[in-house]
């Protein structure tokens, strides 16, 4: 027996009953029956759709096997599902299983019966939380309409006074923050005209002068790029707030707010900002695959080391992410040419680590791991050629009582039942082969392929595809450190020891 407990979050956890008081209730229902409770799974979450942590938990336990329960509780099936077509797909997943699905407040059965019951109560549940979500939102842009804050942490330069207050609720609206405001104000003079000393300043610059200075964000951390961006670019700044501004047109509002820079200023920056962007793109980090992506560590500061390409793409190194989001303050930092680090790295842990006794060891640890491994696959081969032998035997039959008469060749469900016949034993049949090829003699491992092991290994480190490379270098380091001169690389605890501090010579 597991429990699975949710409240909804936002102005529906209100009418939603506790966590504590649905465990409390599915208590009482396990005591009852002498049933023993071995797992617990919750969420504060809609449950719309499936992407909630505890329910994506409890089917990862489900289908992990060995049927860790037998039976599934929820207080109510809204607890589980607010969607009738899912609710049910996931009913009959768990039945398939061998699972329950009960619900201590409306309970069914698997008959047409049940199933229909189930059903009304799913689009019930379906149907109230739609008009509770439109209500919701309507009550929330209508709030906005009026000139009151919706949102939680009000934007940097701004804080929040009580406006009125309406029964036991209090509104809100955006006002200007004294000190905040201040910064903000400074952060247009310095991208317009400078600090007095220096011409109109990038972004970067001022991210460096606003950290050199000792300001500080609002959680005390430094200033980055993207939070100065988002000061220079947001309209609220110049009096404009857009509510629900991913939403459709029609279900955006447009609310007046103080202003902190006025409109002229806010405009001028913005075409200033669109002049820079096409003629001077800096060096920018990358998402795409990087060997050393996770690994690289700036030897000064301990950050990662993120890709960054110049000149539009042609140039590709790993510079320090520290100093790449907060300057100069954060780091001194370093960049470094990103094929030769690469090659560095895989040429010293290739000659150190795949030498003919580690890969020998290897070797071994390959063939035992694939002996009991072939002892699990007979085992799956011979439940493949039953479930063959079955979808076969079941086909025969099927086309027996046809030449027989005895099932009408123009029953409406006759070729459902001889598709699915065929789909089963084509699947068997396509398992039974697979199966039979990884047991082939000439696809297993012999312990005396050490010299071509070895050659095969190096080579896949060196010029092999990327994921393998990145996989093999993460199991045996841990990091590698991007000094000013040499490379320290930290094996794992698991791993041959390293000669751990290359020169970086070729990379300088």
């Amino acid at each position: 027996m597991a429990f699975y407990l949710r409240v909804s979050t936002g102005p529906q956890a209100e009418r939603d009953l506790s966590i504590p008081d649905q465990r409390r209730q599915m208590k009482m229902r396990c005591d009852m029956e002498g049933w023993k409770v071995v797992g617990e799974f919750k969420d504060a979450c809609s449950a719309k759709s499936d992407r909630r942590p505890g329910f994506q938990e409890l089917f990862q336990v489900i289908e992990g096997g060995g049927k860790p329960f037998d039976i599934v509780m929820v207080h109510s099936l809204s607890r589980f599902f607010r969607n009738a077509v899912e609710l049910e797909l996931r009913y009959q997943q768990l039945r398939k299983l061998g699972i329950r699905l009960i619900s201590i407040s409306e309970e069914t059965d698997d008959t047409p019966t049940g199933r229909m019951v189930r059903g009304m109560f799913a689009l019930n549940d379906e149907i109230l939380s739609y008009k509770i979500s439109r209500d919701v939102s309507r009550s929330l842009r209508e709030n906005a309409r009026q000139g009151f804050w919706c949102g939680s942490t009000p934007p940097y330069g701004y804080c929040l006074e009580d406006a009125e207050r309406r029964g036991a609720r209090v509104k809100r609206r955006l006002a200007v923050d004294p000190v905040e405001s201040e910064l903000v104000r400074q952060v247009y003079r310095l991208y317009l005209s400078g600090n007095g000393s220096s011409g109109p300043m990038g972004v970067k610059a001022i991210v460096n002068w606003l950290n050199e200075n000792g300001h500080r964000t609002r959680k005390g951390s430094l200033w980055g790029v993207g939070a100065v961006h988002r000061l220079l670019t947001d309209p609220v700044y110049k009096g404009e707030y857009r509510y629900n501004r991913n939403g459709s047109v029609e279900e955006v509002v447009e609310v007046d707010v103080p202003s902190t820079i006025d409109a002229a200023t806010f405009d001028r920056a913005q075409r200033s900002l669109r002049q820079k962007n096409p003629r001077k793109t800096a060096p920018r980090t990358s998402n795409g695959p990087t060997l050393l992506g996770g690994i690289a560590k700036c030897g000064k500061c301990g950050s990662a080391m993120t890709k960054r390409t110049g000149k539009s793409g042609r140039y590709r190194y790993y510079a320090c992410s520290a100093r790449n989001r907060t300057g100069e303050q954060a780091c001194e930092g370093q960049s470094v040419p990103m094929e030769d680090l690469d090659d560095l790295v895989t040429d010293h842990v290739s000659r150190r680590l795949l030498n003919e006794a580690r890969a020998e060891a290897l070797l071994r640890e390959l063939v035992r791991r694939q002996a009991a491994s072939d002892v699990t696959k007979m085992h799956a081969l011979e439940a493949h050629r039953k479930r063959f032998d079955d979808a076969e035997a079941g086909l025969r039959r099927l086309y027996t009582a046809i030449q027989h008469g005895i099932i009408d060749p123009d029953d409406p469900t006759l070729r459902e039942q001889i598709q699915t016949a065929k789909a089963e034993r084509d699947a068997a049949r396509a398992n039974v082969l697979a199966m039979e090829r990884s047991l082939a003699p000439e696809n297993r491992l012999g312990a005396q392929a050490t010299g071509q092991f070895t050659t095969l290994l190096r080579n896949a480190l060196v010029r092999g595809p990327i994921s393998f490379r990145r996989a093999y270098l993460r199991a045996v380091l841990e990091r590698v450190e991007v000094h000013d001169e040499f490379l320290r690389i930290h094996a794992r605890a698991d791993t041959t020891k390293i000669n751990n501090e290359p020169r970086l010579a070729a990379a300088a």
